[in-house]
C-alpha cells in the first residue's frame, strides 16, 4: 500500500518524492500547504538531506499521517509557519549562537562554524532550553533527552543548521 502510494506520487519515476510531488500528495490528503510548510515536512522526513523522500522516508511520513488526522497535521503546519512562532524560533537560534560564541570565547580558540551546532554545543543548548521551559528539571534527564534528540534532529550528519535546529525546538514543544 505504501509502495503504491509512493509510486503514485513519484510522478517523474525518479525513485524519490521531491517538494513539488510532496505538495501534491499533501494537498490530495486535504491539506493546504505553502512552500515553507512543504519544506518543513521535507526536512522532517528527509533523513539523508537530499531534498527528496526515498521510499523508507516516505513510509515514515505515511505512518505518521495514519496516526494524526489531516486536521491536526494542518494545525501543526499552520503553527510552525505562524509569524510569531517563526520569530520565537529565530530568537532561540540567535540565543543558541550567542551562547556558543560566549562559551567558545571563555574556553579558548575553539572555532565555531557560523550557522551550525555540533553535538556538544547542541546538548548544552538543549539543556538550557529544557531548564528554561520545564518546572521539574533534572540535568541527567535533560542530557539524556538532548542526546536522543540529537540523534533524531541531526539526520545523520555531525551538525545542525538553523532550520533543523528550529524544527527540533518546535518538535520538542510536543513533549
Amino acid at each position: 500500500e505504501v509502495l503504491a502510494a509512493f509510486q503514485r506520487y513519484d510522478v517523474d519515476d525518479s525513485g524519490a518524492v521531491d517538494a513539488h510531488e510532496l505538495r501534491a500528495a499533501l494537498q490530495e490528503l486535504g491539506l493546504t500547504v505553502s512552500g515553507t510548510q512543504v519544506e518543513f515536512m521535507l526536512r522532517k522526513y528527509d533523513d539523508d538531506r537530499n531534498a527528496t523522500l526515498q521510499l523508507r522516508e516516505f513510509a515514515q511520513l505515511v505512518r505518521d499521517m495514519r496516526i494524526n488526522t489531516p486536521e491536526s497535521v494542518q494545525r501543526r503546519l499552520d503553527l510552525r509557519s505562524h509569524p510569531a512562532v517563526v520569530d520565537a524560533l529565530e530568537a532561540w537560534w540567535s540565543a543558541a549562537m550567542q551562547s556558543m560564541k560566549v562559551q567558545c570565547d571563555a574556553s579558548g580558540p575553539r572555532p565555531v562554524e557560523v550557522g551550525q551546532l555540533v553535538h556538544d554545543q547542541y546538548v548544552v543548548v538543549m539543556r538550557k532550553i529544557s531548564k528554561a521551559l520545564l518546572e521539574q528539571w533534572d540535568v541527567l534527564e535533560a542530557t539524556a533527552i538532548a542526546e536522543e534528540d540529537w540523534e533524531n534532529d541531526r539526520r545523520g550528519h555531525d551538525f545542525l543548521d538553523s532550520e533543523l535546529f528550529k524544527d527540533g525546538v518546535f518538535e520538542w514543544g510536543r513533549r
